[in-house]
């Protein structure tokens, strides 16, 4: 299948393909940036000096980024006459773009922002937003957004072995947990980032930033046990 994938989307089969071919046309794209299903993302290449997409952002399925804009047509068959246009797109680093978002050209988005599904970005966004809509605005501060996550999280992990217990009738295991809520019951040793290494893998991340996060940070639950018990 990956093969056949080579065969007939030679420059989208896989996130390295598609980079490699977008920094062949001479985009600027940032080290550790990961393009998820780049079958279905579309990246206007057609001046590629005016894109810039910096380093380890996400670029979800559906994300269309464009370089130019050709609205001003409709002027050309007017007595306006022809305009010029052309601006700057750029993307910050350790930026996240939602599922179908679209990014126009000269939209200026700022380091360590998520952009939420479906957004329709223009303008200039600063430094750790949160955006969404359509046209997209700030709807909180990245600061603002983390505060939520983790005052909902342990709550969260609870639904999910509810649920998953209602499913399977069992508790899941730690792999079965994945990577979403180590954080709140993983002892910060050596032996958990070797027996566990690969849930400390992900797309876009930098795992050595990630793993230092993580062995300073303090656990909620002493160990997956007593988390489980908690859950009851």
């Amino acid at each position: 299948m990956k093969l056949l994938k080579k065969i007939l989307f030679p420059h989208s089969y896989s996130s390295e393909a598609y980079i490699k071919y977008l920094k062949g046309k001479k985009v600027e794209v940032g080290e550790g940036t990961f393009v998820f299903s780049p079958n279905h993302v579309i990246i206007d290449v057609e001046r590629p000096h005016m894109l810039s997409i910096g380093k380890y952002c996400k670029i979800s399925s559906g994300v269309r980024i464009l370089t130019h804009d050709y609205s001003k047509s409709v002027l050309c068959n007017l007595p306006y006459g022809d305009v010029g246009e052309a601006s700057a797109t750029i993307i910050g680093n350790n930026c996240f773009l939602g599922i179908n978002s679209i990014i126009l050209m000269g939209c200026q988005i700022g380091d360590n922002c998520i952009v939420g599904a479906g957004s329709v970005c223009t303008g200039k966004y600063p430094d750790n937003s949160v955006i969404a809509g359509s046209p997209a605005k700030i709807i909180c501060s990245l600061e603002d957004y983390y505060k939520k996550k983790k005052q909902n999280e342990v709550s969260a992990a609870k639904e999910y072995v509810k649920r998953f217990r209602q499913r399977f009738n069992r508790n899941p295991s730690i792999d079965e947990m994945t990577n979403t809520f180590l954080w709140l019951y993983m002892p910060r040793t050596e032996r958990t980032l070797k027996d566990y290494s690969h849930l400390f893998k992900h797309n876009g991340v930098d795992e050595k930033y990630y793993v230092e996060s993580f062995l300073k940070s303090k656990p909620v639950y002493l160990r997956f046990e007593e988390f489980l018990k908690d859950c009851n």
